[in-house]
């Protein structure tokens, strides 16, 4: 458990690995969207990135451990088995 917000504490817990800096070409209309959507959701845009990576992550785990299920969207959650929450916060317009 990190008891110290400190880097360097932060950084020596053995599950914690230091960032790795990515560098992105994004076309204004895609920046401009994920700077409002940023705004909305009250984060970054990297914090986006990371939502939206967690859920490929998902995907991917689940293609390998449960190749029957299907990635999409239901207007009836009792239709899911498996729910994906805190993508996104904001409210959706």
């Amino acid at each position: 458990m990190i008891v110290s917000r400190r880097e360097e504490d932060v950084m020596s817990h053995p599950k914690v690995t230091r960032p790795v800096k990515l560098h992105l070409a994004l076309d204004e209309a895609l920046h401009a969207w994920l700077v409002a959507l940023a705004i909305e959701e009250s984060c970054s845009v990297a914090e986006l990135f990371r939502r939206g990576f967690a859920v490929l992550k998902i995907c991917d785990r689940m293609k390998r451990e449960r190749p029957d299920l299907h990635f999409g969207m239901t207007s009836d959650p009792a239709k899911l088995e498996i729910e994906i929450v805190g993508v996104l916060n904001g409210p959706i317009t």
